[in-house]
């Protein structure tokens, strides 16, 4: 995909999050931290080789050592940007990225665009049903 200093990569992430609904938003959020921290990703990367949500933990010396590829992840963490996983995604990516191709060709602002986007997903969300 186009980026600002170059083509970047697009790749897949899975997201922790915590409905606006729940009944245990506290504990949810807590859970969040924890499985999130860096102790919690350094362990899952160690034991089970378990990709991290935190760049961070392909600088740790062990990963690095036992990790091949850690230079190579952190580098691709830092050029790429996440896949969109949204059930509106398809109904909604060609808009989105008509706005997203006018941000990088510096023809608006990121305010502006962050504008336009959540115009878009509101009106797509709300075409869809989920709001």
């Amino acid at each position: 995909l186009p980026g600002r200093k170059g083509q970047v990569a697009h790749t897949g992430v899975w997201y922790y999050v915590v409905p606006k609904f729940s009944r245990n938003q506290e504990t949810a959020k807590a859970y969040v931290r924890a499985a999130t921290s860096l102790e919690a990703q350094l362990k899952a990367q160690l034991e089970v080789g378990m990709p991290p949500t935190r760049a961070t933990v392909f600088t740790d010396a062990e990963v690095r050592r036992r990790n091949r590829l850690a230079d190579s992840y952190a580098k691709i963490i830092e050029a790429g940007t996440p896949a969109r996983t949204s059930p509106i995604w398809t109904a909604a990516q060609p808009r989105l990225n008509e706005v997203i191709a006018r941000y990088f060709q510096d023809a608006i602002t990121a305010e502006e665009t962050v504008k336009q986007m959540h115009s878009i997903l509101v009106e797509v969300s709300k075409r869809e049903g989920l709001i």
